[in-house]
């Protein structure tokens, strides 16, 4: 439910009739998938769209630290000429 609530509150306002009924339709196209979809198939799709999410997010963490060392060197470089 934590999962759902997230999704829930980023695109309405909690407490509130908006809120409460996105909460039961995407609790119902949950409960609607999860019985359509086998098990195993289920698994094998969620654990690779996580997969690439993971590589994904890798990448971006991996852009932005090297960037900031970049801007970082940058900067001191300035600070040290201006002395």
């Amino acid at each position: 439910m934590p999962l759902l609530w997230s999704v829930s509150a980023r695109f309405t306002v909690e407490k509130t009739s908006e809120f409460k009924i996105l909460t039961v339709v995407l609790a119902l196209i949950g409960v609607f998938v999860g019985l359509r979809v086998p098990f195993n198939k289920l698994v094998n799709i969620v654990y690779v769209i996580n997969g690439y999410v993971g590589i994904v997010l890798l990448g971006a963490m991996l852009l932005k630290t090297f960037s900031h060392r970049k801007n970082k060197a940058t900067s001191s470089e300035k600070v040290e000429q201006a002395v």
